[in-house]
């Protein structure tokens, strides 16, 4: 039985007609309500069953799930979630475009507070503002090459980039895809896409480059500092929690 018969026999069971009485208000007869109750046949279409969950008085969420099973009953469970994926990528595509995750809190420092050739930073904001400041200085009216490898899920750290990147900037990404079919696999993959979506709408020259192993495979607990930042005339690397960082001169 598929969770749309399951759901459906639920709904039917608790409500005040009899299955002859149903089957009659969704005219059908009663073999063929049968046969959809136990999962031997499909509803023809979305709107019966939009019909039958008015005459049973269902609730909105209650026929919300009732048209999500049909859905997956109608087109397979992975084609399903495939197409929920697509879609929600498509939506967040536009709030990108509108709302790309730039960020007015950084401050600009009157000078570098490490002129070191070797220097740390502690803390989300003391690392991303850093960052900040040493691309505002070093890409400044020239531009310059920037090679990133970390994944786009530190929101302050892509943020100080999205802020100092130019038309003379060029960047080079790599990045990480999972290599699995499973439902959680393509979400993160499409979250990963939704992610570097503000670096293709900026002015700098952005490519992407990609590798497919597990997605967490930067967490690796024998490594240290698993993200590299390297700017004209500096490295960087910092931790999978974004709370140490270390800022190495060339």
């Amino acid at each position: 039985m598929s969770g749309f018969s399951e759901l459906l026999t639920e709904y039917v069971g608790r409500g005040v007609y009899s299955k002859r009485q149903v089957a009659e208000m969704c005219g059908i007869d009663r073999t063929m309500l049968q046969k959809i109750l136990s999962g031997g046949r499909k509803p023809k279409n979305e709107d019966f069953v939009i019909k039958i969950g008015s005459k049973l008085a269902i609730s909105a969420e209650e026929l919300k799930r009732l048209l999500e099973e049909y859905h997956i009953l109608d087109v397979g469970t992975d084609t399903y979630y495939q197409r929920k994926e697509v879609e929600g990528f498509i939506k967040d595509f536009y709030k990108g475009i509108k709302n790309p995750p730039r960020s007015e809190k950084f401050k600009i420092a009157p000078y570098d507070d490490n002129d070191d050739e070797i220097s740390c930073k502690c803390g989300k904001y003391n690392i991303a503002n850093r960052l900040y400041n040493l691309l505002a200085r070093e890409l400044n009216d020239d531009g310059g090459d920037i090679l990133l490898y970390i994944q786009p899920d530190y929101s302050d750290i892509i943020a100080a980039l999205l802020n100092v990147c130019g038309e003379n900037t060029r960047m080079r990404h790599i990045i990480c895809l999972g290599n699995g079919s499973e439902r959680d696999t393509l979400r993160q993959n499409m979250s990963i896409f939704h992610k570097i979506l503000p670096f293709v709408l900026t002015d700098s020259e952005y490519n992407v480059r990609y590798y497919y192993e597990n997605v967490l495979s930067h967490r690796n607990s024998m490594q240290l500092f698993t993200n590299y930042i390297i700017v004209n005339r500096t490295v960087i690397m910092f931790d999978y929690n974004e709370d140490n960082a270390i800022f190495i001169k060339k």
